[in-house]
This record gives C-alpha cells, structure tokens and sequence, in this order.
C-alpha cells in the first residue's frame, strides 16, 4: 500500500549455477494452508518455494541443509530445501557427455549444489536450461494443485579464475565456461502437479523426444516450456514441448489423465491459453506460436485457435 519495503525470500544462496527463478510468482489468496494468502514460486532448482505472502514465512517447511563446499568460490556452507518432492530431476543420470571435456580432461558430475571450479568441467543438474525457467503455473483451488512446466537439464560449467579481468567493454561477458552449449543438454520435460498442502508430487506428465549434441545448443527440446491454464471445470490445458507434438492438451486437472489433444499447425508449447466467455458459452483460445516443423526450426507459427467446451 506504501510501497514500502516488505520482506524477502532467498531461495538460493550466492548463486553460481544460474538457479534464478525466472517464473512468475503466484499468489493464492485464502490457500489451504490456513486459509493464509499464500506466495508460490517455482524455481530452476527444480523445487517449490510456497511462502506466506504478507510476511515470506514458508507456509511449508523448508530447511537450511549443508552443501558441498568450494572454498575458491566462497560457497554458502547451506540452502534452502523444501521438505517435498522436486519435480524436476537433480541429479545426472549417466555419462550424458563425452568422454572428454574440450580441456581433454574427464567431465565431474554432480547434483544439485554441487561447487563448480576451474580445474574441471562440472556437469551439474538441474541446468540452465531447467527446472522451471520462464512458464507461468497455474492453481486450481477445487484440487489444491499448482501446476508448472519444466526441463530436466544438465550444464557444464568451469569458472575463469579473475574473471573480471577478461572483461572487454562492449562484448559479451559471462564469467564461466560452458561444457556443452549455453543451456545445457535437455534431455526431457514434464508438467507437475504439486499439492499446495505439502508441496509433495500429486502427479506428472513426462515429455521425452529432444535430441543432442555435445556444443550446440538443443533447438528440438522436449522441456515444458509454456504457461498452464486450469479450469473450474476440472481440466488444466497445457501446449506440448515442440519435440513432441502440435496441440493443446487437456488434461484431468485431479488425476492428470489425458482428456482431449487440439491439433495445432505450429507447436503450442511456448505461449499460454486463455479461457472467456460470450453468451454464456465457455471457448478456450490459444495462440500456436512455436516451430512449424523440426527441419527449420527458426520458423515459427502465428495462427490463433478457439474452442468451445461442449
């Protein structure tokens, strides 16, 4: 009301992953969680950060646990993690990269908080790329379930000791070396519904079909990238990833079944559905911005589609 300042939450503690929380955040006025309005944020570490939105009190726990260390980088000795599921993965699975990084010496794999240095190139996940990156979530009061978009990628990194001190005016600067691409390899995708109750996994739909290679950056992702819309009729709408398909999806906002695929011409995944009303009847419309096909994938679609729901 005064523009004054409130209070604030720092999800995560001198950053050097790029674990930003690009997402816009959500409030949930009278939430279950004792019908306190509540502030909710999904973030690239793949975890939901569910706050009291008048003070930034967690309305579920969340605990400082201690993390690996990297004394050149002055590590925070902790982080937050929320005593919940993640919904993105945070952890490798494998050796996902080559053999060798390009200094020709063997890649290190690491989790979530896992310090990078300047001796070896760190794979860590989740990376850039992922969890959660730009997408709006939605909520839907009748099930208590946000629903967010995200990617399970990795990113290698190596820091450039006395960074600054490569610094031209006027170019690019980005103070870390990259292992495999900007964003990183995005292997997957999924779109979650998390209980605002305990932030735990309620249930999830998982995209696969990017492909990779090592240096270039993944323009067929499968990573779920667009803004979700939930209905008081019991569905949530979601566009498919661009690797996956061309359509809207409607899916059973309990229980995540899948009700009703809208083919699209352009793929549907990177802009947001829309629902209103004229004379009483309901339309969903959504605009199919995306690729038109994977073989150009710099061209990209401009057709609006509307739906009524019978």
């Amino acid at each position: 009301m005064t523009g004054d300042y409130g209070w604030h939450f720092q999800a995560v503690h001198h950053d050097i992953w790029d674990y930003d929380c690009p997402s816009p955040t959500m409030v949930v006025p009278n939430s279950p969680n004792g019908g306190q309005d509540a502030m909710v944020e999904s973030c690239k570490t793949g975890f939901t950060y569910i706050l009291n939105a008048r003070d930034g009190n967690p309305l579920t726990q969340i605990d400082e646990k201690p993390v690996p260390q990297e004394p050149t980088e002055f590590t925070s000795r902790t982080q937050p993690v929320p005593v919940g599921d993640a919904f993105a993965e945070q952890c490798p699975t494998g050796n996902e990269f080559p053999a060798l990084a390009a200094d020709n010496q063997p890649f290190v794999y690491g989790c979530i908080w896992t310090p990078v240095n300047s001796k070896q190139f760190t794979v860590i996940a989740p990376g850039a790329g992922g969890g959660e990156n730009y997408s709006p979530q939605s909520y839907n009061p009748q099930t208590g379930y946000i629903y967010t978009c995200s990617g399970n990628s990795r990113t290698a990194l190596k820091t450039i000791p006395n960074a600054s001190a490569t610094y031209v005016g006027g170019q690019g600067f980005t103070g870390v070396q990259f292992g495999a691409g900007v964003t990183g390899y995005v292997t997957s995708g999924d779109f979650s519904a998390m209980n605002i109750l305990n932030d735990r996994l309620a249930w999830k739909q998982h995209y696969t079909g990017a492909s990779f290679q090592p240096n270039v950056q993944v323009l067929t992702s499968a990573a779920c990238n667009g803004a979700s819309l939930s209905t008081a009729g019991g569905l949530v709408f979601i566009g498919l990833p661009p690797s996956v398909g061309k359509a809207l999806v409607a899916y059973d906002a309990k229980t995540g079944a899948q009700v009703a695929s809208l083919p699209t011409d352009a793929g549907a995944g990177r802009c947001g559905p829309v629902a209103y009303t004229v004379n009483e009847k309901e339309y969903i419309a959504d605009y199919a911005c995306d690729r038109i096909n994977q073989t150009n994938p710099q061209l990209n679609g401009d057709s609006v589609y509307a739906w009524t729901l019978g």
